[in-house]
């Protein structure tokens, strides 16, 4: 950490020994506090960490929530599945009524064109 820069009028008032005492007294409170705020820190984030642990290990909120959320995913998406499979049906059933209709209609136009040719050359 860079040493704190005294001003040119304390530098004189102090002389150069005491300045550079308070320049290292003020680093160290610096210091000092760096190191507590850590130590606070840390004490700190282990305690979350262990609440975080604890409400994971008894299946806390998260676990909860997590579970409802997972319910609700499942009831939407089912009941997306049978929407889309009662389209399906439908459009099978659509499908199948037009594929008997183009069948019965084309055996009706070659009957018919049967029925001319054979009418056509006398027999």
């Amino acid at each position: 950490m860079a040493s704190p820069v005294l001003g040119l009028r304390l530098l004189t008032r102090l002389g150069p020994e005491a300045c550079e005492d308070l320049s290292n007294a003020i680093e160290e409170g610096q210091n000092d506090m760096l190191a507590e705020a850590s130590e606070r820190f840390e004490q700190r984030l282990i305690a979350v960490a262990a609440e975080l642990r604890a409400d994971i290990g008894r299946g806390g909120p998260p676990r909860q929530d997590m579970t409802t959320m997972d319910a609700g995913i499942r009831v939407a998406l089912t009941e997306g599945l049978s929407k889309i499979r009662v389209e399906m049906r439908d459009m099978r059933v659509d499908v199948l009524r037009w594929s008997f209709l183009f069948w019965i209609s084309q055996v009706a136009a070659t009957a018919a064109l049967l029925a001319f040719m054979l009418r056509a050359f006398g027999r």
